[in-house]
């Protein structure tokens, strides 16, 4: 980076969990990050694989990299950990199977100094496991490279409206630099998995201005063996649990975001529903995710920032919820063949 400008050290940190097949790439492509100055936090989460030894290895070529060998508590425990021991004034997160390009740091901390924020964003792209091709990232409708990146600059309210209404960025802690003051006093929940979903919308609500930038410089690799598909089961659980902690917390202090918060619990509820197999065993997570569509749905459906196809799924939902995932099975069978 050019001389004269500030250099301030950076935190990445990158929970390892059974990845033997990823991590050489994940830490290659944060080894060759343009911004130098970085401490590399690797927390070897209890692996049952050859992950511990090749985190040690990668370690003993690259003095930036630092190991920590934990039971297996989970990503949220792995996660705290390495906050606790980083020395960076920033923090920024990535999962161990995923990768960055080579400016990713870089452009974040430009992001944060140019506009003095507390939290800048990435956009990113998703690679199927095995496969070359990207999907779309977390802009509805956008294309990587359909057009020249851009900046959005929002305070905290706008920044939570963002959010629950699934704008541009997602409830994720990768592709994100966070001033590390921010984590005071607030701690991924340990013992539960969601992890993010339970602490985002508070970091968020800490800061004065949020920069996101359009650069898909993040890749998030979806890999059907990954932990959240692994235990997908304790996911939705542990998710509406979280969802309904953030509604209650999102009406006490912005009871003007009501209807932002309605919209995001219903999508959340909505793609949990079709997620979860029709068995027995899942009888009570069936009834809460549909009596969730039922409360927020008149929400929704009269709520004018929504999204079209969210509200034709309300509107939908009158005719019976079994009639709504019909409806959209079939339009999603349809879409994939186009």
């Amino acid at each position: 980076m050019p001389v004269g400008m500030e250099n301030p050290l950076i935190s990445v940190v990158v929970p390892v969990y059974d990845i033997e097949k990823y991590i050489r790439r994940c830490v290659g492509t944060l080894t060759e990050q343009t911004y130098k100055n970085i401490e590399i936090i690797l927390v070897d989460d209890g692996s049952a694989d050859a992950s511990p030894a090749i985190c040690d290895g990668l370690a003993e070529a690259d003095a930036r990299l630092k190991v920590l060998h934990t039971a297996n508590n989970g990503q949220s425990a792995a996660k705290n950990a390495a906050v606790r021991v980083s020395k960076g004034d920033y923090i920024t997160f990535v999962d161990g199977d995923d990768y960055v390009a080579a400016d990713y740091v870089l452009h974040l901390y430009e992001l944060t100094r140019a506009h003095h924020a507390d939290i800048a964003i990435t956009d990113y792209r998703i690679q199927r496991d095995g496969e070359e091709k990207f999907d779309r990232g977390g802009e509805p409708g956008k294309k990587p490279g359909e057009k020249p990146p851009y900046v959005l600059l929002m305070n905290r309210y706008e920044a939570l409206e963002t959010l629950l209404y699934q704008k541009h960025f997602r409830q994720l802690s990768c592709g994100k630099l966070f001033r590390r003051s921010l984590f005071g006093g607030i701690e991924f929940p340990e013992g539960k998995v969601a992890e993010d979903l339970a602490t985002f919308y508070k970091l968020l609500d800490r800061t004065e201005l949020v920069a996101y930038s359009s650069a898909a410089d993040y890749v998030y690799v979806q890999r059907s063996t990954s932990t959240i598909h692994a235990q997908r089961d304790r996911v939705k659980n542990d998710a509406l649990e979280f969802l309904e902690e953030m509604e209650r917390y999102i009406l006490n202090k912005y009871p003007n975001l009501e209807k932002a918060a309605a919209f995001y619990c219903f999508v959340h509820s909505f793609h949990d529903l079709k997620q979860t197999p029709f068995r027995e065993v899942y009888k009570a997570e069936h009834a809460k995710l549909r009596h969730n569509l039922i409360k927020y749905r008149r929400s929704v459906l009269t709520n004018a920032k929504a999204r079209l196809s969210t509200r034709a799924c309300a509107a939908l939902s009158y005719l019976g919820i079994g009639t709504l995932m019909l409806c959209k099975a079939i339009y999603d069978r349809m879409k994939s063949r186009i």
